[in-house]
């Protein structure tokens, strides 16, 4: 869970400044990274950033709505994030179902064709759930 903290650290006699950080309290780091260049790591190093995964980093979902207005990181689907310029191919579409999904693992002709183990195409993407899986998660 990420907090934003403000502290104020003395710079000699001229007076304060002040110093916006955010700190992970799980990971224990510190960044000064701006908003657009955490998001941007996030989307970078997850491909496919879910909504939920930016709130993460401490991008509000007013701020994500910008950062998508100004063209920084494109909404693929609902709740699903990309940055602009990444390339959109057959693996990316089962990764987009994948993580639309939560703990969903890809199955069947779906899992034999990534792998190119098939010929065939399969028309529908072919996902393991858990039994227990509410149905409201797989509509987001």
């Amino acid at each position: 869970m990420l907090q934003h903290v403000s502290r104020t650290l003395a710079a000699g006699w001229a007076g304060c400044h002040r110093i916006s950080a955010v700190i992970g309290i799980s990971r224990g780091f510190v960044t000064t990274d701006s908003l657009d260049a955490r998001a941007a790591k996030v989307v970078q190093a997850l491909g496919i950033a879910r909504s939920r995964d930016l709130k993460r980093a401490g991008v509000s979902r007013t701020q994500l709505r910008r950062l998508v207005e100004s063209g920084l990181i494109e909404r693929i689907a609902r709740g699903l994030h990309s940055l602009p310029d990444a390339s959109r191919s057959e693996q990316s579409d089962l990764a987009e179902a994948t993580r639309r999904v939560p703990g969903g693992v890809l199955c069947l002709l779906s899992a034999l064709r990534f792998h190119g183990l098939t010929t065939q195409n399969p028309f529908e993407v072919w996902l393991a759930i858990d039994r227990w899986t509410p149905s409201g998660a797989m509509r987001r």
